[in-house]
């Protein structure tokens, strides 16, 4: 069965792939997070946010204008 991807794996690399997409992420790096952190999206975003932040990114709560993300002060 050389080269034979079941249907249920194509859309799972689809989702991935959108997933990643709509986040700014890289597909790769996506893979990376759900081999490391899990399949649950949650687990995912946590991820991601953390590689976010770790980056210099700060989320912001929503208070009254909405949730953000800004780039914080060196």
């Amino acid at each position: 069965m050389g080269g034979y991807k079941a249907w249920h794996d194509i859309i799972h690399d689809h989702q991935v792939e959108s997933f990643a997409s709509e986040n700014g992420l890289t597909a790769d790096l996506v893979w990376e997070l759900i081999l490391k952190h899990g399949n649950s999206r949650k687990a995912v975003i946590r991820a991601a946010q953390g590689v976010l932040e770790s980056a210099g990114v700060e989320f912001t709560p929503e208070n009254g204008g909405g949730a953000g993300v800004r780039i914080r002060k060196p």
